[in-house]
């Protein structure tokens, strides 16, 4: 009996050292297509695998781990990593709860029913309307089947092949739609889903064997999109990441910074793609003044341009790329050309980021410069910004 208890705690602290790995790669808010990510995971199998009390326990000791590396690797708000901490032991323990009564798919319906409730309730009251992203939560569930697949082969007979398959499967899956879409190693990551199902009623060999296969062929045609993913998903474990050079401009093709979000609103949101990138397009929308000053609008971006689209640009801002000239470099940047407008076919250099607090949308944040290709109109800075103080408007137009 105590060999079987110290097998039993063996196990479980593995599962807590995995589950802070997975929980490390935590974004402040939601993704399309992959809610909170791998950490929606851990809850769903710490619920499905211990009883309640464990569960809570196992889910609590993954945060308590992962939460010091988002932190220290400034990779998440403070805030939103203590509400993590906070409330997901809570949800593991109800969800185990209602599984040992009511199986395992009530269990996953009533997870991400509350979870989804809980995270938009306190994002608006929080953050107020800027918090509504939070309800992308929901798409946590896509994760379920592979999480499912995971279950099912520790208690299967074959355990290693069926593991190996299942987590090949989540990881293709998770960063083909981390934040740029990766179309064939998604697509590959579903039919291996769909084989690896086959496999839980029939218990053949081959079906883990193809889904494995099919896994790593997917990895290997993901292109730049899955590049950009694997950049940005893993930033808290690059080595530069626990220094200060975190921020560093390191492209020759713009000016030389040791930070270059030091002029930057909350830069624990953004996750750099690329820290010196060019895109041209056509300015589209709205152009305003954001609540930290920021001079912000969107632009349609050229075909040789459209891989910097990320899942929530084509999705959530209808295909479009997102500009922020930050207030320190509004001058020196949008003096020389007066400002854009809607119409205007611009070429501009700055950070290429997405925003891990709306949606993943990806952005050009800090733009660098800005140069006007062609105009539509003649109104320039700031006849077309929609929110321009009136005072401003008068002296400037």
């Amino acid at each position: 009996m105590l060999e079987l208890s110290q097998i039993r705690i063996s196990w479980f602290i593995v599962f807590i050292v995995l589950g802070a790995l997975a929980c490390s790669l935590l974004v402040n808010a939601p993704g399309i297509f992959i809610g909170f990510g791998l950490a929606d995971v851990v809850l769903l199998l710490a619920s499905w695998l211990y009883p309640p009390l464990w569960a809570a326990t196992a889910v609590f000791g993954s945060m308590a781990l992962a939460v010091p590396i988002l932190l220290a690797t400034q990779s998440m708000f403070l805030t939103v990593a203590v509400l993590h901490l906070v409330v997901r032991p809570l949800f593991a323990y109800a969800a185990s709860w209602i599984r040992l009564r009511r199986g395992l798919f009530a269990s996953s319906v009533f997870l991400f029913s509350v979870e989804s409730l809980v995270a938009v309730l306190i994002a608006i009251l929080y953050y107020g309307g800027d918090g509504i992203e939070t309800g992308l939560v929901v798409f946590g569930l896509l994760l379920a089947p592979y999480a499912y697949l995971i279950y099912v082969s520790l208690r299967s007979r074959r355990k290693v092949l069926g593991f190996m398959a299942s987590v090949m499967a989540l990881l293709a899956y998770y960063f083909a739609l981390y934040a740029f879409p990766a179309a064939a190693t998604g697509v590959l990551a579903v039919v291996a889903l769909v084989v690896m199902l086959m496999w839980t009623r029939r218990g053949d060999l081959w079906p883990p064997a193809a889904a494995l296969a099919l896994s790593v062929i997917g990895l290997a045609l993901g292109g730049d999109a899955l590049s950009y993913n694997f950049k940005t998903a893993l930033y808290p474990f690059q080595p530069a990441s626990w220094s200060e050079s975190r921020w560093a401009q390191v492209d020759p093709g713009c000016p030389p910074t040791h930070n270059v979000f030091e002029n930057t609103y909350s830069p624990a949101r953004l996750r750099i793609v690329k820290t010196c990138a060019v895109a041209v397009g056509e300015v589209t929308g709205e152009i305003s003044i954001s609540g930290d000053g920021d001079f912000t609008f969107n632009i349609v971006p050229r075909p040789e341009n459209a891989s910097m689209l990320s899942i929530g640009s084509i999705i959530l801002r209808h295909r479009t790329l997102h500009i922020e000239v930050v207030p320190a470099d509004q001058e020196k940047v949008l003096g020389p050309i007066g400002g854009v407008c809607p119409g205007d076919v611009v070429k501009i250099t700055g950070v290429f980021v997405i925003d891990t607090d709306h949606g993943m949308h990806s952005e050009l944040h800090p733009a660098y410069k800005i140069e006007i290709l062609s105009r539509r109109q003649n109104a320039t800075w700031p006849q077309c910004i929609i929110n321009i103080p009136p005072e401003l408007r008068r002296e400037t137009g």
